[in-house]
């Protein structure tokens, strides 16, 4: 399942700026029953919307409440009606996965293209993987193309990155691996790991366009600094064996320590040998 946007709305308006306000404030500081109050009231209230929204969000992780995803949806539903765009995006999200609601894909498509429809960037990057998978709509690769590509254009990577994979891939356009190293480093540039990680295989592996190690260890540094452990235990891999790079134990132990601080075990254990053997 795609990650649940996790973030407090606070929209305020006159009717209802200061019971959200206060409601925020609460939660920030942990007093959820207070936070829960302000944001039930504004909701039912009908002029705080995002009080819907955030009372989702205290449902779905149980945060001073009994977690209850059938509530969240619920709330979700009543702040996407009140044109609350983040909250059709996430019940786009609960449909599709069926967290809280039956599993239905048509649902999730509809409420992602509410949420797109509403300018809410994530919304259009799920309504174009749904019309590039086909699900929930007759699949459409020129309807993906065009929302990933106008949403790369404004700033958001992962449509960069999914639109760069079509024209490495070449499913669904022309294949075009320029176009895909343009948009991958678009991507990596906005410090978006994976995008790092998938410029660092194109240039390590030469085979779709020329070989350049440097730049290829640059990009696989980046997304390990970016918090792809398996990059870092790459790198670890690289300099321990040393055909590209020369052998460097102490570069070796640093890409493995940081792999293991991301719970990668093979980094712990490649740490250790090289910590006991006096690096």
């Amino acid at each position: 399942m795609r990650k649940i946007l996790v973030v407090l709305a606070v929209f305020l308006n006159l009717a209802s700026g200061d019971i959200i306000a206060d409601a925020y404030n609460a939660y920030q500081k942990g007093d959820f029953k207070t936070a829960y109050k302000n944001f039930k009231k504004a909701c039912d209230s009908k002029s705080g919307k995002s009080g819907c929204h955030n009372l989702a969000l205290m449902y779905l992780n149980g945060a001073g409440v009994e977690k209850s995803e059938a509530k969240a949806a619920s709330y979700f539903k009543k702040a996407c009606d009140a044109k609350v765009y983040q909250s059709c995006q996430n019940l786009g999200l609960l449909y599709e996965s069926g967290v809280g609601v039956e599993k239905s894909v048509f649902n999730a498509f509809e409420y992602y293209k509410k949420a797109c429809d509403g300018k809410y960037k994530l919304g259009c990057v799920n309504l174009a993987y749904m019309y590039q998978n086909g699900l929930g709509v007759r699949q459409d690769f020129s309807k993906a193309v065009t929302l990933y590509k106008q949403n790369c254009e404004d700033g958001e990577p992962t449509s960069c990155i999914n639109l760069g994979i079509m024209y490495q891939t070449g499913k669904g356009v022309k294949q075009n691996l320029d176009s895909a190293v343009e948009l991958f480093k678009k991507a990596c540039d906005a410090k978006n790991a994976t995008a790092c990680y998938n410029l660092g295989l194109i240039y390590m592996d030469g085979k779709a366009m020329a070989q350049d190690r440097d730049k290829g260890l640059s990009f696989l540094a980046k997304s390990c600094e970016y918090g792809i452990s398996g990059s870092c235990l790459s790198l670890g891999v690289i300099y321990t064996e040393g055909q590209i790079t020369g052998q460097n134990f102490a570069k070796a132990k640093e890409f493995f320590g940081k792999a293991c601080d991301m719970r990668e075990d093979k980094g712990c254990q490649s740490y250790k040998v090289l910590n006991e053997s006096g690096y």
